[in-house]
């Protein structure tokens, strides 16, 4: 589009400009900005130039426009004095009025749309300065058209360089505009080569012009180059020129270099941009740092914690100097069953922390099952030895290590018509191999007869055994009467009627107790509490007896009587304590057999103690007691260690009791009757604590049961009976019947015993048996008859004491 604006009227403030209008946009300005400028000028300096006055614009317009009219219009408010030029039109008159609407600085004169762009001629730009800008261009000037060429663009051609940059004033750089040499460039001289870009060339001094490295410049050849230091640099065999390490060497790299033992690359040989170079261990290598080593065996070694509280990390490659030494000398040897310590010079710089490393085994070779005697060739009844092999030993120091467990279901009686098997537990199965371990006795006071009459009762035997008791008791004590010298020393004169029914009373409350106490032990197997009841029921009767009269009551003793009372009270129970606990675990007639060596330990504590000793045929007749017991014990089917040595404690309590009684019984303070009596009821004081820290939990047990309770009531009296029965003997006869009398209560409840229970003996079992009674009876006679044959006075008041004395059961 163009159009062409005429300003011609009176008092024209308008610039004398012919406009051609095109390529303007909307709201651009139609008058160039120095017309603009004038126009502004002039209206600001006309009076009549205010806002709200009247004014005219007039003019004379051309339209090219073929499609559209257009408007323009002075800006200002709204937009006033808006006109519109008609398409097509030639010297169109055009007069518009209206009022002054801006100031005289705010005028312009714009169109109200675009007008048709114009594009730029092709050849505007045909010049070495000049280039067409990309695209289609709106203009109609270089300076709209074209970019101008920078000679910093250009390249010069051979034998030219650059002209030097230009500045202005201000020393800003000035555009060089061109596209060729003669514009941009100038002829190029030696001067403008740079010999030293890289070390492969120098300055020819002797060379003015130029413009190659080979017309300026001296090659500088690697073979007169010499890599320096050798031990990091080597010569590159393709390398031509150069003057330096990098041109013309190759670097020797410590990641190729092998480090001795206990050092490692150090950082960046093997990581990083610019590897280390080197080939020494001087260059490559550090010392290796001990967080990186690792103790070769953590059972001997520890690390090493770091060298300073600066945490300064420890340097070293190697056990020793990383890591500290683990000695056994700190070590327990555990479990002990397997281990044992190691001597002192074993020990010297040893190291290690496992009983493996410390210790040495213990080896099941060398131990011995319990319950086996080699030396004896006896066997153990639980166990027997694991036998080595050539590829195999066993290790341990305890049965369950060392010997293979035997069972009780794996052993049969010979006898099932006398034991029962006792019942099994299946967590924990019973192990023997004797009828006392794996059965029960059969009693045949729980057998219901098919005869009634072939019934055998307990109270039988008892009777049986009374009745022998008196018959012996009668016909000794007849042939024992003859030496009236000793007979004038009884407080009574003699009687073989009475002293035998005392020796039946005797036998019979001594066999009926050991078969009710044992009985009562088979049902409740607690000896520290069937002990107590036993000691408490017969201190009941010693009560009764004070309460009643039949005994005079002591009066009031001094305090060193009752401390030495309590003392043989405590040996007192532990004599009766242990002989239950050996009664519960073997037959009576085995815990008989041995309790007849208490003679032996009498004997031993009477030298020990009183200074006295027997003659050489009692000792003699002891080392047959002694015999006879091991003869027993060895063919004994219910032997057990535990009836054994509590049988043999029973034998050692009893001998100190009887021992250290000798001398309070010789003082006179009590009389027989009131010291037995004192003496059982010290020892049922001493039973309570024992009896209720060991055996509390079977009160409830034995309460419960009627049958317990009564045979504990039946116990006292028996006891009271037996005791009192050898006391009465020894008052109304000699020493000599009373000694005869006791000799012969063993003996016969060894044998009550074996009959009540049924107890099954060897031919074995009954010689030693009867070689320990008789031991026995040859003591007795020789202490008692023997030395008694020409009694002098003072020997008889002498016998007198001593059979006193021994009147305690």
């Amino acid at each position: 589009m163009f159009v062409r604006l005429v300003a011609n009227c009176p008092d024209n403030q308008f610039p004398h400009v012919n406009l051609t209008i095109e390529g303007v946009g909307a709201h651009a300005d139609v008058l160039p900005p120095e017309r603009l400028q004038e126009l502004q000028t002039n209206l600001a300096g006309h009076p009549d130039w205010a806002i709200g006055k009247p004014w005219v614009l007039s003019l004379e317009a051309d339209s090219l426009e073929p499609a559209e009219d257009r408007e323009f219009g002075f800006a200002g408010g709204e937009g006033f004095l808006v006109f519109k030029v008609p398409r097509g039109s030639v010297g169109k008159k055009i007069a518009v009025t209206s009022t002054v609407e801006t100031l005289p600085d705010h005028s312009r004169l714009e169109p109200d749309h675009c007008c048709v762009p114009k594009l730029c001629a092709s050849s505007i730009c045909n010049s070495s300065q000049w280039e067409a800008k990309p695209g289609n261009v709106l203009g109609s000037t270089k300076e709209e058209c074209c970019t101008p060429r920078d000679c910093d663009d250009y390249t010069c051609a051979s034998k030219f360089v650059k002209k030097a940059k230009r500045h202005d004033a201000e020393g800003h750089p000035v555009l060089q505009q061109g596209g060729t040499d003669e514009e941009c460039c100038e002829h190029v001289s030696c001067d403008h080569v740079k010999c030293d870009a890289t070390d492969e060339w120098t300055k020819n001094m002797t060379a003015k012009s130029g413009s190659t490295l080979e017309e300026c410049c001296i090659p500088l050849y690697c073979a007169k180059h010499s890599c320096d230091p050798a031990t990091e640099w080597e010569k590159d065999p393709g390398a031509v020129l150069g003057s330096s390490n990098p041109s013309c060497c190759k670097p020797k790299l410590c990641k190729d270099f092998s480090c001795n033992a206990g050092f490692a690359l150090r950082a960046g040989a093997t990581m990083g941009k610019k590897l280390l170079r080197g080939s020494t261990s001087d260059e490559c290598c550090e010392k290796k740092l001990c967080r990186n080593w690792k103790c070769s065996d953590p059972t001997k070694w520890v690390a090493k914690a770091d060298e300073t509280n600066n945490a300064l990390e420890r340097q070293g490659w190697s056990d020793e100097e990383c890591c500290t030494p683990i000695t056994c000398s700190s070590v327990d040897c555990v479990p002990e069953s397997l281990w044992t310590p190691k001597s002192a010079d074993e020990l010297e710089g040893l190291q290690g922390s496992k009983s493996e490393q410390c210790c040495n085994p213990r080896w099941c070779a060398v131990y011995t099952c319990t319950g086996d005697i080699p030396d004896m060739n006896v066997s153990s009844t639980k166990w027997f030895k694991k036998m080595d092999t050539n590829h195999f030993k066993f290790r341990g120091s305890t049965d369950e290590e060392c010997c293979h467990p035997k069972y009780c279901s794996e052993f049969f009686t010979a006898f099932p018509t006398k034991y029962e098997r006792k019942p099994e537990d299946h967590v924990k199965p019973r192990q023997g191999s004797t009828e006392a371990e794996c059965y029960n006795e059969l009693k045949c006071s729980d057998y219901c007869c098919v005869n009634p009459d072939l019934s055998l009762k307990d109270a039988s035997i008892v009777m049986i055994f009374a009745t022998v008791g008196y018959a012996a008791a009668y016909s000794q004590q007849r042939l024992l009467c003859v030496p009236h010298a000793v007979e004038e020393w009884a407080p009574g004169p003699p009687s073989p009627q009475s002293g035998a029914l005392l020796a039946a009373g005797l036998y019979g409350a001594n066999i009926a107790y050991n078969v009710v106490n044992k009985r009562l032990l088979l049902a409740h197997p607690h000896p520290c509490l069937v002990t107590g009841m036993n000691l408490f029921s017969s201190a009941g009767c010693c009560v009764l007896c004070w309460g009643l009269g039949l005994m005079r009551w002591p009066g009031r003793l001094e305090s060193s009587v009752y401390l030495r009372l309590l003392g043989l009270a405590v040996f007192h129970w532990g004599g009766m304590l242990f002989s239950n606990i050996s009664v519960a675990e073997v037959h009576i007639s085995f815990t008989h057999t041995v309790k007849a060596a208490e003679p032996f330990f009498t004997a031993l504590f009477t030298v020990a103690l009183l200074g006295k000793k027997p003659t050489i045929r009692a000792w003699l007749s002891l080392l047959l007691v002694i015999a006879g017991i091991v003869v027993a014990s060895t063919a004994e089917t219910s032997f057990t260690w535990v009836g054994f040595w509590a049988a043999m404690a029973s034998n050692v309590m009893v001998s100190l009791r009887t021992v250290l009684s000798k001398r309070l019984i010789e003082s006179h303070i009590l009389d027989p009757l009131n010291f037995q009596a004192l003496l059982q009821c010290g020892a049922a004081l001493v039973s309570v604590p024992v009896a209720l820290c060991f055996n509390l939990h079977a009160v409830k047990e034995i309460a419960l049961d009627p049958s317990a309770v009564s045979s504990a009531i039946m116990i006292g009296p028996l006891v009271w009976i037996f005791n009192v029965a050898s006391i009465v003997v020894l008052v109304h006869s000699s020493p000599v019947v009373h000694a005869m009398i006791r000799s012969m209560r063993r003996p016969l409840l060894v044998l009550a015993s074996i009959i009540t229970f049924g107890t099954c003996l060897t031919w074995l079992n009954a010689m030693g048996i009867a070689v320990t009674i008789l031991g026995a009876l040859w003591f007795r006679y020789e202490n008692e008859v023997k030395l008694e044959r020409k009694p002098s006075t003072g020997n008889l008041k002498r016998l007198h004491a001593n059979a006193r004395h021994r009147a305690i059961p």
